[in-house]
């Protein structure tokens, strides 16, 4: 972008206005150091999550072909309730992997791509203040 740095007549004016970009890439630095932190998150959680996630439907398959063939009983009764703490958990599972999945891993370098035009376009401000301050 073209700035209207013409209009800027004093060194104090570049003074101010590089201090004030100073702060602000101060600001995208931390906030591209916070997404990518987030980011190395979402991407080891992701794979764990999905290995329990099959780990327990595959066992909650299990005890579901095994209840279905278990007379009425205490037995039955026990592993009824454990089919449903397993489906309770693999509720948990899916949330967490929505959370932790490629859409979270997406929107995270989605926001880290924002993030780096950000700290571009203020170099590019900043180096056009400086220009405009040697002029002066």
């Amino acid at each position: 972008m073209e700035y209207s740095l013409a209009q800027i007549i004093t060194r104090e004016d570049c003074d101010i206005l590089l201090e004030a970009a100073a702060i602000a890439r101060q600001n995208l630095d931390l906030q591209k150091l916070q997404q990518e932190k987030q980011y190395r998150s979402v991407t080891t959680g992701t794979t764990g999550i999905d290995a329990a996630l099959m780990a327990v439907v595959a066992e909650l398959s299990a005890l579901e072909t095994v209840v279905a063939t278990l007379p009425e009983g205490p037995t039955k009764s026990e592993m009824t309730t454990r089919v449903m703490v397993l489906g309770v958990k693999k509720r948990q599972l899916e949330e967490r992997r929505e959370k932790y999945g490629i859409i979270a891993l997406l929107q995270k370098e989605y926001a880290i791509t924002n993030i780096d035009h950000e700290i571009i376009e203020n170099t590019d401000y900043i180096n056009a203040i400086t220009r405009r301050k040697e002029q002066i």
